[in-house]
This record gives structure tokens, sequence and C-alpha cells, in this order.
């Protein structure tokens, strides 16, 4: 099976979303997974199993006046559906799921070509998808509720 390594934004469906909120696409290094979603084919569904991924993503813009604390800014959870799915590993999942990065590759067999996407854990969530396409679907602005971002931005 060959294995060909292909940046983020030439394999994921609507990337260019993503990379225009942040000015390109962002290395996911400390973004958080909020949510994880399997859902089975439906009748009227012709994308198959799927597995939707919610990630807390924001941008540095800069320190605090004291220097002491970074800022950090464009708040959004955005949503990874891998669609297709036909292969999956799925480790651990707790009460902040951050990532070291995410990583994506297609493998071709003679039969088939796979796109893979690994969502690579620090602490929590470590989740790698084979399936046929990889999107991206909703984008919520915000900072999601119970986050140590949302703690910091109280009484603002």
């Amino acid at each position: 099976m060959e294995e060909i390594q292909i940046r983020p934004e030439d394999l994921i469906n609507r990337s260019e979303l993503v990379s225009q909120i942040y000015g390109g696409w962002p290395s996911f290094h400390d973004f958080e997974i909020t949510r994880i979603c399997f859902e089975r084919e439906l009748p009227e569904d012709i994308s198959g199993p799927h597995i939707s991924v919610f990630v807390h993503m924001w941008q540095i813009t800069g320190k605090t006046s004291d220097g002491k604390k970074f800022i950090y800014d464009k708040h959004n959870i955005v949503e990874l559906r891998m669609m297709n799915v036909h292969e999956y590993e799925f480790k651990s999942f707790n009460c902040q799921n951050v990532l070291a990065d995410m990583e994506v590759w297609q493998e071709k067999d003679t039969d088939l070509t796979a796109s893979c996407i690994y969502f690579r854990g620090i602490f929590g969530a470590d989740l790698i998808v084979k399936c046929r396409t990889i999107e991206i679907g909703k984008i919520e602005p915000g900072i999601p509720p119970h986050c140590v971002y949302a703690r910091e931005h109280e009484g603002t």
C-alpha cells in the first residue's frame, strides 16, 4: 500500500472556510476536541457511515499589556466530517481532549484510495479515520461552555 502525505487544505473539502478565518491552515496544536459523533448510513444518505469531530479552534493575537498571558481570539467550533468511513481507531475521551496536531494523507491500494486523518492527542482523544472523503461542516463562532477560555472571559 502506498502512503502519500498531503497538505490538509489540499485534501479536506471546503478547507478554505477555515483558512479564511485564520489567514491560512492552522497547526491544530493545543486545539481541543469538544465532541465526536459516530453516525450510521441512513436510507436517504448516500455518504455512508460518517464520523464528525468538533474542534475548538482559536488564534493567538498577542499578549496582555503585562506580557504574562497570551490573548486568544477568533474562537470557533469547527466540524470536520469524515464520510464513507471504512476503518477507524479511537482511544480515550476525557474532560479536555487536547491535540498535539492533525495529519492527513492518502493510502492507495489497487482497489481503493482512502483519505486518512489523524487527530493526535496529547491529553484525551486520539483518533485515526480512513474514509472516502473529509470535509469541513459547520463552523460555529464562540467559546464552548465549561472550558478554560470561557472561564477567562467571564465578567468581560
